[in-house]
């Protein structure tokens, strides 16, 4: 049985890092016969969902006109006796999109839901919220949350490890600079705009000069054992133990 994921995130870049973390979750697994069975056929054991052929994820930013073009209508009210907390009425309505797709008989198994908290704490409980809600009308989806502290880019600060002169002196500047080591307190870099000092954008910007390739490193090379213990504080252990936790066991159990 392929094990169907879909994600909902904010922009390419979001999905990219989360499939390619994902896939490396599974790759590298300690139970050997999956660790040999993902190394082999890994396109066979897992798909990508896709709402649409031009788009591989489902965007936050357009839940309501997706919702509204498959006639999806979320339920109304507060959650468990409690007023949703942020963000908890837009997680509402994404589940609710899966659990229509999944009636429709698309092959989902694991809604994977990817969101900065981007300065705003409390976003955190109110997807919690609506997880929990929508556990208990489709028991067999799985949810998955990958909610970076403060934006994705902290993700892949903490991969990065310096690889010539040249970027061991720009980590050492920034260390100097920012009275921090960004790769493992990039959760401090809370700047509001983009270019100001403590912008964690502007700190991977300039500890990989821009360069798209460089910044791909960072979740692509950097052992998965250095991403868990620097993303302690930035969500990225989190997500981590829950593709563990939640994703891996469905291979498992279709054996």
């Amino acid at each position: 049985m392929t094990v169907g994921l879909l994600v909902v995130c904010e922009a390419p870049e979001d999905f990219v890092v989360t499939t390619c973390i994902v896939d490396r979750t599974l790759r590298e697994t300690e139970t050997d016969w999956l660790r040999d069975l993902f190394e082999h056929a890994l396109d066979e054991q897992r798909s990508w969902v896709s709402l649409d052929p031009g788009c591989p994820f489902l965007d936050w930013h357009h839940l309501d006109e997706t919702a509204k073009r498959l006639g999806v209508r979320p339920q109304r009210g507060h959650f468990g006796g409690r007023p949703g907390a942020p963000d908890a009425l837009a997680t509402r309505k994404a589940l609710a999109i899966l659990h229509a797709l999944r009636k429709q008989g698309r092959p989902i198994s694991v809604g994977v839901l990817i969101r900065d908290i981007d300065k705003q704490p409390e976003r955190e409980d109110g997807i919690k919220q609506a997880r929990e809600e929508a556990a208990a009308r489709d028991p067999g989806l799985r949810v998955v949350l990958g909610l970076p502290d403060p934006e994705l880019e902290a993700w892949l600060l903490a991969g990065f490890d310096p690889e010539d002169a040249a970027e061991e002196t720009r980590l050492a500047d920034c260390k100097r600079d920012l009275g921090l080591d960004p790769r493992t307190s990039a959760h401090d870099l809370r700047a509001t705009h983009d270019q100001d000092r403590r912008s964690v954008k502007r700190v991977l910007t300039l500890l990989t000069g821009d360069d798209r390739e460089r910044r791909a490193k960072c979740y692509e090379d950097a052992p998965l054992s250095t991403l868990h213990a620097r993303g302690q504080r930035s969500g990225l252990t989190t997500f981590l133990d829950e593709v563990r936790s939640k994703v891996l066991p469905l291979f498992l159990r279709s054996r």
